[in-house]
């Protein structure tokens, strides 16, 4: 039965029930789907510069507060900027709701690591066109992860690996 108490958020899993994948990037857009789908306001993930790139392109996007470096040894958590110790295993990242409702409606992954998927500034200009600007698609660069509003917008030609598609 449904009250009318909006929603609480809740609080993150334990970084002790996490476990390392093959696929980390995979598993970490599968747990901030799940973390939403849960309602939580913040979770934990793996850390590593790939998913730090990752993190950075989805708060520049607006789709995420921000997220901070969880040192363990002293049980407290600073800011990242860029990744100069490896003093944590993990990340905390925190969730952005719009009036309740999730900031990310639908997040998937487009590149694996049997499949790999890249993308030049052209092909994403035609997928732009093709799929309206309502989703956001994040690709791997020799600069880092970049938005592909980011792309379009830069005078450089470059294009990458296509990571995941966000909506």
């Amino acid at each position: 039965m449904y009250s009318n108490k909006t929603h609480e958020m809740k609080d993150f899993i334990a970084p002790k029930h996490i476990k390392r994948s093959s696929d980390p990037i995979g598993d970490t857009l599968t747990r901030i789907r799940n973390a939403y789908a849960r309602r939580f306001d913040s979770l934990i993930v793996p850390k590593s510069n790939q998913i730090c790139n990752l993190l950075d392109a989805l708060v520049r996007s607006g789709y995420l507060l921000h997220y901070e470096d969880q040192s363990e040894k002293t049980g407290r958590s600073h800011p990242v900027g860029r990744m100069k110790s490896n003093q944590s295993l993990y990340l905390t990242v925190f969730l952005k709701y719009y009036l309740g409702s999730p900031a990310i409606l639908g997040i998937q992954r487009v590149s694996s690591p049997n499949k790999r998927i890249y993308m030049s500034k052209k092909d994403l200009s035609r997928y732009q066109k093709e799929k309206g600007q309502t989703k956001t698609m994040i690709l791997s660069t020799s600069t880092g992860s970049l938005t592909s509003k980011e792309i379009l917008s830069s005078p450089k030609y470059m294009g990458g690996e296509s990571l995941c598609l966000v909506w």
